[in-house]
């Protein structure tokens, strides 16, 4: 609150004082802004800006317009367009300020076995970040958003806050396929295949003979939920060579295909 006296005295030959106006200047108390949610989309899902509206028009729109104003005239920002890019990151936040001040983000990352962050995007407005593939190498990584108000405010009284995202795993690269020889059994051809991958768990498998339809091949061990996966494929003894084809995938979606023919 602010108290104020006014002492008012009256000239002997003048009309009674009158107080008409009070004016008195302050300056708010900073409030920090803060990040209030970090989400994190699917993995694939990329984010792109929607273009803004034209804003007002006349022979006064290339004025300036002050920045307590802009922030009330100013039309809401349209979500980001979603659409796929593999092996895309993408997360979204929410941040609020008590002063209303404008406020700029920042994104930083480092892996998971490392304590310090480097960054990754500064000086951005938008409340998105997409990390697009092959931006990082493949790895396990937490993602920071640091959000500050230093744009209404002095360098000394600008203030912060920060979130970090869950653990993200970043893999674009394929499984690895190796099919060892086949053994001919009294009734059938074994083909063992070792699927190994660097990052992700390996998911599923599928096998396709001769151009038909690919059908499931489970692991040895019955789940697949491993970097390495060992698969056992029996096929009919048959006088006529075949085309085999074996395809994998990894938690990350990646895809690989390898053929083997066979011989009689």
């Amino acid at each position: 609150y602010l108290k104020k006296r006014a002492m008012l005295r009256r000239l002997p030959t003048g009309p009674p004082p009158k107080l008409r106006e009070v004016v008195v200047s302050y300056l708010p108390r900073n409030m920090a802004p803060r990040v209030t949610s970090l989400s994190l989309l699917p993995t694939g899902v990329a984010l792109q800006s929607m273009p803004q509206g034209p804003q007002g028009g006349g022979d006064n729109a290339s004025e300036a317009i002050p920045s307590e104003v802009a922030a009330i005239t100013s039309p809401l920002p349209m979500p980001p367009r979603r659409f796929y890019q593999r092996g895309a990151v993408s997360f979204q936040w929410q941040a609020e300020d008590a002063n209303q001040d404008q406020l700029e983000f920042s994104v930083f990352y480092k892996p998971l076995d490392q304590d310090q962050y480097f960054p990754l995007r500064t000086a951005q407005r938008d409340s998105f970040y997409t990390v697009e593939p092959y931006t990082l190498p493949d790895g396990r990584y937490r993602f920071q958003v640091r959000v500050s108000d230093h744009l209404s405010n002095p360098s000394e009284l600008a203030l912060s806050h920060r979130l970090e995202t869950e653990p993200v795993e970043i893999d674009l690269t394929p499984p690895v396929i190796r099919i060892l020889p086949p053994v001919r059994t009294a009734d059938f051809l074994e083909i063992r295949c070792e699927v190994a991958d660097a990052t992700s768990p390996i998911r599923r498998a599928e096998f396709q003979v001769d151009g038909g339809s690919w059908s499931p091949l489970y692991p040895v061990d019955g789940i697949a939920d491993s970097l390495s996966e060992s698969f056992l494929l029996r096929l009919p003894l048959r006088s006529a060579p075949r085309i085999v084809s074996l395809r994998v995938f990894d938690g990350a979606g990646n895809v690989l295909t390898n053929l083997k023919t066979l011989t009689p």
